[in-house]
């Protein structure tokens, strides 16, 4: 359609939208990470998805309630594949512990009013022999959300599974009421001087 159409008595049509240009796409260099970053035991393409789940851990240790831990310990801890350590296992441990928080105190329950306490009850023992049924359990137990199916064999994995289970669970906790509420609260500093111009001014966040 011509957006510069006119009507037949000759005045441009007022209803004709306003055309939409857009800039050129500007153009991106892949990201190449530093020599520090051969040393991580994983994949290069993996390390931005890992910092993806390390940062919250760290940012909010408190809540997860871990003792924070270096990004090499942690890839360290999801790249043996063939074995457990007490880092993942207590990752994955303590962020379904504070998903389970958020739904206590949510009352959420996980299942038939008849099965409520054995289920409950699969959640609230957890140790490191029954976690990976719990975490099966808990991604399971709401149909409408979007969770691939977790190996049987889990977390006898690939890093790349490992990192996509350990995603979902990093995205649940993130929006849990403990953050939310931490981050609401948090002081932000804002700059009282324009960066252009360096005059003071009327400040409007």
């Amino acid at each position: 359609m011509d957006l510069d159409d006119s009507s037949s008595s000759g005045v441009p049509n007022s209803s004709a939208p306003e055309p939409i240009y857009v800039p050129p796409a500007i153009p991106t260099e892949n990201l190449n990470l530093p020599k520090s970053s051969e040393d991580l035991l994983i994949d290069k393409d993996l390390v931005i998805r890992a910092l993806a789940i390390y940062e919250p851990l760290r940012r909010f240790s408190n809540l997860v309630r871990l003792t924070q831990f270096r990004f090499e310990e942690f890839c360290g801890s999801i790249s043996s594949t063939d074995e457990q350590n007490v880092l993942f296992v207590e990752i994955h441990i303590q962020l379904l512990k504070a998903l389970l928080r958020e739904d206590d105190v949510l009352s959420t329950t996980f299942g038939p009013p008849e099965l409520k306490d054995s289920i409950q009850s699969i959640f609230y023992f957890i140790d490191p022999l029954t976690w990976p049924e719990a975490l099966r359990t808990y991604l399971e137990s709401d149909p409408s959300f979007e969770a691939p199916e977790i190996p049987a064999e889990y977390p006898f994995v690939s890093v790349e599974k490992r990192i996509d289970i350990l995603t979902i669970l990093v995205n649940q906790f993130l929006a849990t009421t403990p953050v939310r509420d931490s981050l609401s609260t948090e002081v932000i500093k804002h700059e009282d001087h324009c960066r252009a111009c360096a005059r003071l001014g009327e400040l409007i966040c």
